[in-house]
């Protein structure tokens, strides 16, 4: 039984763009829409951050295959130059000013009841510094 032939991505809507002959790892639409991350801004305050920093990051370079792998992929990581594509990402979005204060207030207030509701404790800290988690 031979298995259904499989479209190459840039035959459908949603393809990566393509550069260098290699497709990125970003859907089509966003890519031409935004080409940088200030540009996010025209869609208001209430523009997901981190949403947009894990989906529409376009600092990724392509990395050489290895002899393992046989095929080239792509990265985030730091360069040898000490470029940090992840790094140039994450400072470009923290100097955008988003979030609209009331509708965070009432996602707090949503979280807070509902765990309270399913006997959970809310705790409210305040950090020294920014903090961040689940960036790898």
């Amino acid at each position: 039984m031979t298995e259904p032939r499989r479209r190459a991505p840039q035959e459908h809507r949603g393809a990566p763009r393509q550069e260098r002959g290699f497709a990125l790892p970003l859907y089509r639409e966003a890519a031409e829409e935004i080409k940088e991350i200030q540009e996010i801004q025209k869609f208001g305050k209430n523009v997901h951050g981190g949403l947009w920093y894990d989906k529409f990051c376009n600092t990724w370079s392509q990395v050489t295959p290895s002899e393992s792998s046989g095929s080239s992929t792509w990265s985030l990581s730091a360069s040898a130059k000490n470029e940090n594509p992840k790094l140039k990402w994450l400072e470009a979005l923290t100097r955008l000013s988003l979030g609209e204060q009331q509708s965070l207030r009432e996602y707090c207030d949503r979280l807070s009841a509902l765990a309270t509701h399913l006997g959970g404790r809310v705790w409210v800290v305040r950090t020294e510094e920014r903090f961040v988690t689940g960036l790898g």
